[in-house]
């Protein structure tokens, strides 16, 4: 779920727990190990550690304190990936990039909404998509887009949808180009790992764009 959703359903769902004045060391907390971080997808742990039963301080619903938490949950979750999978390190860079970029085409095509915090926030999600395909051999989960051309073929019929104005070769299209480039970089075709690599990550982008199909009203 998109954060900027997810913090609205948050608002609407009651009273939230609010940070603390003297902001512990939250990636010294347990529940933020990465053994703990491997367990659930960043959103689903934020959300955890917000409840009453798993609260831990240094958490809380302010707009810095999900950033922070993405911050120190990537970091965490790398290390377990590394330490289990270190193959998988090599698509990171290249893969962020991707990431970035299509965020930045998104941000381009919902403008004037802005979107600062989640592309800081993307990363986390980022590594969650490494470590789930590094788990299985990068093997998409279901049939679908799963080339990068295919990616960019679907950013632009869903860009259409937005009204492609006068300034969007300018304004949103170089951020596609880049994301486009970056991941096929990332996945240059070298052994059927990388192949398989390619067909993951590119699906995961394509669902990632889908995510952000519709802007909010």
């Amino acid at each position: 779920m998109p954060w900027p959703i997810l913090l609205l359903s948050l608002l609407l769902s009651g009273p939230l727990l609010v940070a603390a004045e003297d902001e512990p060391d939250l990636a010294k907390a347990p529940e933020m190990s990465p053994e703990n971080c491997a367990r659930r997808p960043p959103e689903k742990l934020y959300l955890r550690l917000l409840t009453k039963e798993h609260h831990v301080d240094g958490v809380s619903s302010s707009q810095a304190s999900q950033d922070d938490f993405c911050f120190i949950y990537q970091q965490q979750l790398q290390k377990f990936v590394d330490a289990h999978y270190p193959s998988a390190g090599k698509y990171r860079k290249g893969v962020q990039a991707a990431f970035h970029g299509a965020m930045h085409f998104i941000e381009a095509l919902w403008d004037p909404w802005g979107l600062k915090h989640e592309d800081e926030r993307l990363e986390a999600q980022v590594e969650w998509i490494i470590y789930q395909g590094a788990k299985r051999y990068f093997a998409p989960d279901e049939n679908g887009v799963c080339t990068p051309s295919g990616v960019e073929q679907y950013a632009l019929v869903m860009a259409g949808k937005f009204g492609t104005g006068p300034s969007f070769d300018d304004r949103a299209l170089p951020y596609l180009h880049e994301a486009i480039d970056q991941l096929t970089k990332a996945t240059v075709d070298e052994g059927a790992e990388e192949r398989h690599a390619r067909w993951y990550f590119s699906h995961e982008l394509y669902r990632f764009l889908k995510s952000y199909s519709k802007r909010p009203e």
